[in-house]
């Protein structure tokens, strides 16, 4: 397994430039955690098929004037 994280500043020359990340905290509504359950349930169940999936989920940014939302991407390959 490998963690990629993408910073929330936005560096206009580079972009977003990844960085593997050791560890990861979920802050959730149980809502949200619902969501997140679910869509990994689904992401394994159609990655079981294929060769290598790609699915995503995009949640609210709860900061204020988020330019954009928070994605979930997962990379699966068999």
């Amino acid at each position: 397994m490998r963690l990629v994280g993408l910073p929330t500043e936005w560096n206009p020359d580079e972009g977003l430039i990844p960085v593997d990340v050791q560890d990861v905290d979920i802050h959730a509504t149980t809502e949200e955690l619902q969501r997140l359950a679910d869509f990994f349930g689904a992401a394994a169940a159609s990655a079981a098929t294929a060769d290598s999936s790609k699915f995503s989920l995009e949640f609210a940014d709860s900061k204020p004037d988020a330019q954009t939302g928070i994605w979930v991407t997962l990379h699966v390959e068999r």
